[in-house]
């Protein structure tokens, strides 16, 4: 018969097999000096107005009417709005779930008396009734960090859905512009 204090050694032993590797580190890029944008004015380019730069008040309404009234830029507001929502429901994960369920049930059944081989009705009933209510909770540790993944990866999504926007709202401005 196996020790107790051998049985938990060797149980450690195996949790610890299970070790999800170390923390990723993204890759560090050098980027020549060249194709560094907004370096020395501390900016990003383009700048956010950067059609202002015509002198244009024609050309700075219709682009106030496209930043609000776009398709394509409401459209990716939504898909913003809906990473954020997946975000929220990721995080939502690490917390415990709480449920109450009700119920009610009714039952009724007509009697009956043997008379020789059959059974005879007796025009009288029996009735049942019952009534629960049961709270639940539940929790799930994250021993392997799939949550804490799902997590990350919902955070990355809705970071990139950000530049997806600004990359449409962008592109809709410029063709205005070059329109």
């Amino acid at each position: 018969m196996p020790k107790p204090f051998s049985s938990l050694a060797l149980a450690l032993l195996l949790l610890a097999g299970c070790a999800v590797g170390p923390a990723y580190q993204p890759p560090v890029a050098e980027v020549p000096a060249a194709y560094r944008a907004g370096t020395e004015t501390g900016g990003t380019w383009p700048a956010a107005e950067w059609w202002r730069g015509f002198a244009s008040a024609e050309l700075d309404t219709l682009i106030a009417d496209a930043r609000t009234n776009s398709p394509d830029i409401q459209a990716a507001l939504a898909r913003i709005r809906q990473a954020d929502a997946q975000l929220r429901m990721a995080g939502a994960s690490f917390w415990p779930t709480v449920g109450l369920s009700a119920n009610a049930q009714w039952a009724r059944s007509p009697q009956s008396r043997r008379s020789g081989t059959q059974l005879v009705p007796t025009g009288r009933y029996s009735e049942s009734r019952s009534y629960g209510i049961g709270p639940s909770i539940a929790w799930e540790a994250d021993l392997w960090g799939r949550l804490a993944a799902g997590r990350d990866a919902a955070a990355s999504a809705a970071l990139a859905t950000r530049f997806d926007e600004r990359n449409i709202a962008l592109n809709v401005i410029t063709a205005i512009a070059n329109t």
